[in-house]
Order: C-alpha cells, then structure tokens, then sequence
C-alpha cells in the first residue's frame, strides 16, 4: 500500500517536471519568435535606410564585404554615441 503511494507521488511528480520543461520550452519558442519578428522588423528598417547592406554576401568575406561591415560598423558606433550623448543631456534636463 505504502509502495503505490510512493509510486504515485512518483508518477504525478515526474508528470509535474515534464508540463514544467514543456511550459519552458513553449515560453522559450514564443521568445525566440518575437525575437526574430523584432530582428526582421528593425533589419527591414536598417535596409531601407542603408541599401548598401544589401551588398553584403553573408557567406564570402571579401574585401568589399569587410569594407561595408566596417563602414556600417563605424556609422552604427556613432549613431550609438549620439543616442547615449542625447540620453546624458535629457538626463541633466530632467533632474
């Protein structure tokens, strides 16, 4: 009697770890989803505002293509500096 509690409880706790991993799983697959959606949103932006992108071939690493990431890169660090720049100044004018 004792023995079938035990494999029970068992039971109903290997079942409870299972619906836990896949409540994780589903919450890690819907992240990944907005995160891609979110990725192709801002990519479609990117491009539409710097078409040179578009001569990138992913799988070559060309002169041409180290010379577009570099100038994306170098534009993309000053427009991050600008952002936070603006972000201390509105900072100060808040306080």
């Amino acid at each position: 009697m004792a023995n079938n509690k035990i494999n029970l409880t068992l039971k109903k706790f290997e079942q409870y770890e299972h619906r836990k991993v896949l409540r994780e799983n589903r919450i890690k697959v819907d992240k990944n989803k907005i995160d891609l959606q979110r990725k192709i949103m801002i990519g479609e932006i990117f491009l539409k505002h710097f078409p040179i992108a578009l001569e990138f071939t992913p799988d070559k690493l060309s002169e041409k293509n180290k010379l577009i990431l570099e100038q994306l890169e170098d534009f993309i660090e000053a427009l991050s500096k600008c952002q936070q720049a603006y972000q201390t100044i509105e900072d100060t004018l808040l306080r």
